[in-house]
């Protein structure tokens, strides 16, 4: 049975105390944190300053993953300059260039802020024709609501598009690209993403309002099954 992890989102915490919303989310049993980079003009809302993760940063003891959704990618990551993170996922669809050639270079130069780096899709974006990109990520996240929705209602077509993403991922023999699911998650549709392939949960609204965030971590983590059932 495959270690699936659980990373909350911090875009959906109380911003007017952050130390003690960090504090909170480490004692949940959390894997990591999840922290959005967001402009209004790339998908309509704002997410984390630099200064505002960096406030996190100090106070956190877990993993810090940074999810980008920006128009321009290079300037995005040198204004986060000096800050470690674990991962790095910029969004596809939000670039102001889409050839395979940018990303290509995007993901090499993310090496260089993050020990992983990775793409992230919205629903209705086909992985057919991405298929090159993938060898070079070291995580997938695959999106349950349009970037930039947080709190939006779970698209079920992302249950079919985790699966698709298993099929290839074993046809390109790539078993260590990580899939992950972000957006409109709770504990119902969570263990259904967990049951078609996901590896990793980013959960933010369901979690943060939960009468007991660590129950439902462990809830969702203890109902773990078998993708290759299900293909």
């Amino acid at each position: 049975m495959k270690k699936v992890k659980i990373t909350p989102s911090m875009l959906a915490s109380n911003h007017g105390n952050l130390r003690q919303e960090v504090q909170r989310v480490q004692e949940w049993g959390s894997d990591g944190l999840h922290i959005d980079i967001m402009e209004p003009e790339a998908v309509g809302d704002l997410g984390f300053t630099p200064r505002m993760a960096k406030a996190v940063q100090e106070c956190c003891r877990l993993p810090v993953e940074y999810h980008m959704m920006l128009k321009d990618y290079r300037k995005g990551m040198l204004l986060f300059k000096g800050l470690y993170m674990e991962e790095l996922v910029m969004q596809y669809e939000t670039s102001e260039d889409s050839s395979v050639i940018l990303w290509e270079a995007l993901l090499q130069e993310a090496g260089n802020y993050a020990a992983k780096a990775g793409l992230s899709f919205a629903p209705d974006t086909q992985l057919k024709g991405k298929e090159a990109l993938l060898p070079l990520c070291s995580v997938v996240v695959l999106m349950g609501v349009e970037p930039g929705r947080g709190g939006s209602r779970f698209q079920e077509k992302t249950i079919e598009k985790i699966k698709e993403l298993v099929c290839i991922r074993k046809r390109l023999d790539i078993p260590q690209l990580v899939i992950a699911v972000d957006g409109g998650l709770n504990l119902e549709n969570g263990r259904r993403c967990i049951m078609a392939g996901a590896d990793k949960l980013v959960i933010g609204t369901a979690l943060f309002h939960h009468p007991n965030p660590a129950e439902m971590i462990r809830e969702i983590k203890e109902d773990k099954g078998e993708s290759d059932d299900l293909l």
